[in-house]
């Protein structure tokens, strides 16, 4: 059987994320490549992108064996380590996009927003 979920390290402790179904993944996909396009100046600005990927991409998520239940309470004060535990998240679930965007260079993020398939987001 397949494993359908990730750990990763954050901060000295562990996160484990359950993949998300294909359902949200290609809501989370639409919205990483509309946040992509705002960081590259290229789209309106919606702070709420990363909240909506966060919530998630977090769905399901434990810290150190422990379930999160409420993602709101337990990163109440600690929004940075929410947006590291979030990206990583995202790298969980979308491996191929960080690498093209790890190659290098806006271009290469630009480039991996278009062989996403979402360009006409971007």
């Amino acid at each position: 059987m397949a494993n359908f979920t990730e750990t990763v390290e954050v901060d000295g402790k562990e996160y484990q994320f359950e993949l998300l179904d294909l359902k949200d993944a290609l809501d989370v996909e639409s919205k990483v490549a509309a946040l992509v396009a705002q960081v590259m100046g290229k789209g309106e600005k919606d702070h709420s992108l990363l909240y909506s990927i966060g919530k998630k991409v977090c769905k399901n998520l434990c810290e150190d064996g422990f379930e999160v239940k409420d993602i709101d309470a337990h990163f109440r004060g600690k929004a940075l380590l929410f947006n590291k535990v979030m990206i990583q998240g995202v790298k969980a679930n979308f491996p191929d996009f960080f690498t093209m965007i790890e190659s290098g260079g806006d271009s290469a993020i630009m480039e991996a927003v278009k062989k996403s398939g979402l360009a006409s987001v971007a």
